[in-house]
């Protein structure tokens, strides 16, 4: 499987911290800061991304309308949705929430590698 994850995160010292963290486990990270440039990775690049974390609060086009362009693209693409909204405000956005995973912010390097290593079969400890 691919050890390659997408992030879509307005936050730069969040993609950063991400991008460092996973790199540890030799998980490649590309990064967009905006769903458009997001969905552009995404639709170059979706063979070889095992998953795509979206911080649901984006300026200009929210995580909602992100999910549902990604899933346009591939309806099998592995999605995590991370938020400092509870995970019911995510439930009512996105709905069934069994195919996504949620990682709540602000999370570990622990649980960063736990969510993340499970799409891409790398150990978290």
């Amino acid at each position: 499987m691919t050890k390659r994850v997408l992030v879509i995160d307005d936050d730069d010292p969040v993609r950063e911290a991400i991008h460092d963290i996973l790199e540890t486990r030799e998980i490649e990270v590309i990064g967009a800061d905006n769903g458009p440039d997001g969905i552009d990775l995404f639709a170059q690049h979706h063979a070889s991304i095992a998953a795509v974390m979206i911080d649901m609060r984006l300026p200009g086009m929210g995580g909602e309308e992100i999910v549902d362009r990604i899933r346009a693209i591939d309806p099998q693409a592995k999605i995590i949705l991370s938020s400092a909204y509870l995970q019911t405000e995510i439930n009512q956005m996105v709905g069934d929430m069994s195919a996504y995973e949620f990682l709540p912010k602000p999370f570990d390097f622990h649980t960063l590698l736990k969510v993340v290593g499970a799409f891409v079969n790398v150990p978290a400890g």
